[in-house]
């Protein structure tokens, strides 16, 4: 009886194996290399939800369920300091589908950043543009075409 439970035990296993390299040989888009919806047709529920949430700033005590282990306080809405001082927030990687994280600016009105850099004692500031609701009541679609244009040009410069 126990030569024909470790038996099963080993088809199981050996099929578990097999069923996972199968998986794992199959060629998974990337982001870059493959189109944009085929990417998005590989990802999980999940990680649509996480990408779409972001990870918002760090807060010492708050638990980020989606990653426990590795990334301390959680996401909440705010500012963050992971990859860019002062900014809104961060997105989730997938690594799998080579997507990295991309830094959010909070930027109704402008750029929002922290005006103060690491290793340096200059001052780093940003417009603050007139809100979008304002902008549309000019109906004025070319100056609202160039101020879009205008803080382009700062986060590129950023």
């Amino acid at each position: 009886m126990n030569t024909f439970r470790y038996s099963v035990f080993s088809l199981i296993t050996i099929l578990g194996m097999v069923a996972f390299m199968q998986i794992n040989s199959q060629d998974t888009p990337r982001l870059g290399k493959d189109p944009v919806k085929k990417v998005i047709a590989a990802m999980t529920l999940e990680e649509k939800a996480y990408f779409v949430t972001g990870r918002g700033m760090r807060i010492a005590g708050v638990i980020d369920t989606t990653n426990p282990s590795t990334t301390p306080g959680g996401p909440v809405v705010g500012e963050t300091k992971d990859l860019v001082e002062g900014a809104a927030g961060t997105t989730y990687e997938i690594p799998r589908l080579g997507i990295t994280a991309m830094v959010m600016a909070d930027g109704p009105a402008g750029l929002r950043i922290s005006p103060n850099r690491k290793n340096s004692n200059d001052s780093f500031y940003c417009t603050a543009f007139p809100v979008a609701t304002l902008l549309a009541s000019t109906w004025d679609t070319d100056l609202v075409y160039r101020i879009g244009q205008a803080m382009g040009r700062e986060v590129l410069e950023y």
